[in-house]
């Protein structure tokens, strides 16, 4: 948001689905209300497989609809996919990009959330706006991590990469079933948690009147680290809304935590 404002721009919000992703028909309405106003949107920026807070992965129609819209009103999409690759199910989701025949989408990935958060090490596709792009990367940053972009190629080229994937998918999909299993049988009744089929985060909707700012506070005192669902909109919604971060193997620790947390998220 802050990277949106400092270029003069403004975040619209559009509602999404825990499972299915962005809601296709309000973005049609929302780009019909503001074409030709000094609000029209000029481009689209999401994460379409297993998003950071909801994990929700838009299936391939819906991608196909996207695609299409963009074309159709010729609106950049800006796709992160940096959690494509921590697919639960067999296969991995196609990006954007595979439906993409006009240039339009640029994808972004990283290996930051698959190999090592601290490399720096990411890539994108630009399509027709490549120019731009290496433009914008020599004015605003110029060089690159050399040394770890060697190092992750020559892993690359051992192939235990994809080895290394597998065990990680498997390990955030036991995960993210055990942490979503603790918050059903901690937390207050009435509430509802996500079920993603991919990443490691949770999304978890406490009861009406929760205050999600109440239990990060009370969460933090007692060391325990979520976010509130308010930190994720640009409206001041989902006040009764936490995200919990399953990037952790499950052990005694993480039990107590959560049995901790669903207490804290009881109203006093």
């Amino acid at each position: 948001l802050q990277l949106i404002e400092r270029a003069g721009m403004k975040a619209l919000e559009i509602p999404t689905h825990p499972q299915t992703g962005m809601d296709l028909a309000h973005l049609e309405r929302a780009l019909q209300s503001h074409k030709g106003t000094p609000s029209a949107i000029r481009c689209v920026l999401i994460v379409s497989s297993y998003g950071n807070p909801l994990g929700s992965c838009l299936p391939d129609e819906h991608k196909r609809a996207l695609v299409a819209i963009s074309q159709r009103h010729r609106l950049p999409i800006i796709e992160d996919d940096l959690y494509g690759d921590l697919h639960h199910q067999p296969e991995r989701p196609m990006p954007l990009k595979a439906h993409d025949m006009s240039g339009l989408v640029l994808l972004c990935s990283s290996f930051s959330k698959t190999l090592a958060p601290g490399s720096r090490v990411g890539w994108i596709a630009a399509g027709r706006f490549t120019n731009e792009v290496l433009l914008g990367k020599r004015v605003l940053s110029n060089a690159t991590p050399t040394v770890m972009q060697d190092a992750i190629a020559t892993y690359l080229e051992t192939h235990r990469y994809q080895t290394h994937l597998s065990r990680l998918r498997s390990r955030c999909a036991v995960s993210v079933s055990r942490f979503a299993d603790a918050v059903d049988r901690f937390f207050p009744e009435g509430t509802a948690v996500s079920r993603p089929d991919g990443g490691f985060v949770l999304w978890v909707q406490m009861p009406d009147g929760a205050d999600s700012n109440v239990v990060f506070s009370k969460a933090r005192r007692n060391h325990i680290s979520i976010l509130p669902g308010r930190a994720f909109s640009t409206s001041d919604q989902y006040r009764n809304c936490i995200r919990i971060n399953c990037a952790r193997e499950w052990d005694e620790s993480i039990d107590a935590a959560l049995r901790r947390l669903g207490r804290l998220a009881r109203p006093d």
